[in-house]
C-alpha cells in the first residue's frame, strides 16, 4: 500500500509541476495617460491629455533667461491596470516597461530618459483635468525605477520600442493589489535624467497611432497558483493515514 501511495504522490508531483508555466501578458497603458509641463518664465504648471491629437512626451528645454525659471520640463504619466493580470496567476516572474518611438520631432539627438514609479497604487485612473493631476509631476510617492530607460540616440532611431526591466517594482505593486483589489492601477512617470541638454525624446501618440502596437506597454510573465499539486499530495497523505 505504501509503495502504491508513493507512486501516486510522485505522479501528482510531476503532473502539477508540468503545469506551472508562465503566461506572457501584455498590458497597454490607459487612454487617460497624460503629460505635465512645468513651463519656463515662471508660468504655472499645466497638464494636457496625452492620447489623441495632443502628444504625450518627455523633454527638457533649457534657455538662458536670467531672473526667471530657465527651463521647461515636461513629464509623462503612464497608468496600467493590474487587474488584467489577475486571471493569469498571483506570481510575476519578470516585467518590462516600454514605449514606442515612431518620431522625434526636434530632429536632434535625444537626452536620456529615466523611468520613475509610484509606490501608491490607485483605485482609479487620473485624467489630465482632474484635481491633483499636476501633483504627479513631483509627487513624493515616486522613486527611480529604471535609469536611462531611453538612451542617448544620435540620430534618434525611430519605429522601435525602448524600455527596461521593472520586475522588482511591479512585483511589489502587484502584491499590494492582491492584498487590496480596489487598488488596481500602477503609475509610472518618465522624466529627463539630470543633464544640461536642450531637447530630449518625444513619444508621439497621435490619433492614428493611439492604439495597438504604438501604446505604452508592460510585458509581464505571470505564473499560476503553484499550490494545486501540494493540495493533491496532502489529500493522498490524508488518505494513507485513514487506511492505517
Amino acid at each position: 500500500m505504501n509503495s502504491h501511495i508513493a507512486r501516486l504522490s510522485a505522479l501528482a508531483a510531476l503532473t502539477f509541476a508540468g503545469t506551472a508555466h508562465a503566461d506572457l501578458v501584455i498590458v497597454h497603458g490607459d487612454a487617460a495617460d497624460y503629460q505635465i509641463t512645468l513651463p519656463e518664465d515662471d508660468a504655472p504648471i499645466n497638464t494636457l491629455q496625452g492620447l489623441g491629437p495632443l502628444k504625450v512626451g518627455t523633454f527638457r528645454e533649457t534657455r538662458p533667461n536670467p531672473g526667471t525659471r530657465q527651463e521647461a520640463d515636461r513629464r509623462a504619466i503612464f497608468q496600467f491596470d493590474l487587474a488584467s493580470l489577475l486571471p493569469f496567476g498571483p506570481t510575476i516572474t519578470s516585467a518590462d516597461f516600454s514605449l514606442f518611438l515612431p518620431y522625434q520631432n526636434s530632429g536632434v539627438a535625444t537626452e536620456p530618459v529615466d523611468l520613475w514609479g509610484s509606490s501608491d497604487n490607485r483605485s482609479a485612473v487620473v485624467n489630465f483635468g482632474d484635481a491633483g493631476a499636476a501633483d504627479e509631476f513631483d509627487d513624493a510617492s515616486y522613486s527611480l525605477v529604471k535609469p536611462t530607460v531611453v538612451p542617448i540616440l544620435t540620430p534618434p532611431e525611430y519605429n522601435q520600442r525602448y524600455g527596461g526591466d521593472v520586475t522588482a517594482f511591479l512585483q511589489a505593486r502587484y502584491s499590494d493589489f492582491l492584498a487590496n483589489n480596489a487598488e488596481r492601477y500602477v503609475f509610472f512617470r518618465t522624466q529627463i535624467a539630470p543633464n544640461a541638454g536642450s531637447v530630449s525624446a518625444f513619444f508621439e501618440f497621435n490619433t492614428a497611432e493611439a492604439g495597438g502596437d504604438f501604446m505604452p506597454r508592460l510585458t509581464v510573465n505571470v505564473v499560476p497558483t503553484p499550490g494545486a499539486g501540494v493540495l493533491v499530495l496532502a489529500g493522498i497523505a490524508a488518505a494513507a493515514r485513514r487506511r492505517r
